[in-house]
């Protein structure tokens, strides 16, 4: 059983066909909750209208934005089942990616475990950069083992023990949570043999070579310096987040069964 956890922030363009390639999976047994970090357009509205589509549907609304790691622990404590998949809004799955995706764990378990990325939309330069990341999280899993957070498989008992996503990290929480999980003994960690879409936006926003030479440099101070970048050390440019870790949240969910409120 399965809990996909979608964060959202602005996402009116993106997320309906994020949830469309949910609604057409074939295999269904899985909760969805989606986590609104506050949105200023019509993200909110674009999750009621597909409600209806999902047996088991639920919206979270936080009081303000507070970065993507804020709203995947938001989301995991909300959820029921025991293997969680954390999801960006950008993302889009193949029908039959969850069925492959789970029938890969069930053959070959794993604690924490990502996907290759595809680029979706984008041009020429988007797509190659994609090929040469999903060669570098190949090569280096042994001696320096990442993950995409757009499609990172968890499950509730090492979430909780990790204690969630670190949201004091500027970038590159993912990377640190995979590192964390494969500190605890016993951990397993997978590369599955499935790509999921995602859009080239940050290359747009940012331009594609400063975007690359940023993360390059991040993880190579990673991996040098065997530490991470708090809050302050490098800018995030997109998603607009208000990245102030902690609060109180407004604690208001919609959904559990389509239509209610």
């Amino acid at each position: 059983m399965l809990s996909v956890i979608v964060i959202a922030y602005n996402e009116e363009r993106y997320l309906p066909a994020l949830l469309e390639s949910l609604a057409k999976q074939t295999w269904r047994e899985f909760e969805l909750i989606v986590v609104d970090s506050h949105s200023r357009d019509r993200t909110r509205e674009a999750a009621r209208a597909r409600a209806g589509c999902f047996g088991d549907f639920h919206l979270v609304e936080m009081d303000r934005p507070r970065g993507p790691a804020r709203a995947r622990n938001v989301g995991a404590a909300r959820a029921t089942r025991e293997r969680l998949l954390f999801l960006d809004a950008d993302s889009v799955l193949a029908p039959t990616f969850l069925e492959r995706a789970m029938a890969a764990l069930a053959e070959r378990p794993a604690d924490v475990a990502t996907c290759f990325i595809r680029i979706n939309e984008g041009g020429l330069v988007s797509r190659a950069g994609a090929l040469l990341f999903n060669a570098g999280l190949w090569a280096l899993r042994p001696v320096y083992p990442t993950a995409f957070g757009a499609c990172l498989f968890s499950t509730r008992e090492l979430h909780g023990a990790l204690g969630g996503f670190d949201e004091q990290l500027a970038l590159c929480e993912d990377c640190e949570y995979v590192k964390r999980a494969l500190r605890r003994p016993g951990a397993r960690f997978r590369i599955l043999p499935l790509a999921f879409g995602t859009s080239d936006r940050r290359s747009r926003a940012e331009g594609g070579a400063r975007i690359l030479l940023k993360y390059l440099g991040v993880h190579a101070y990673r991996l040098l310096t065997r530490k991470e970048l708090a809050k302050g050390r490098v800018v995030y440019e997109y998603g607009e987040y208000d990245q102030q870790p902690g609060g109180q949240e407004a604690g208001r969910i919609w959904g559990g069964s389509p239509g209610a409120q």
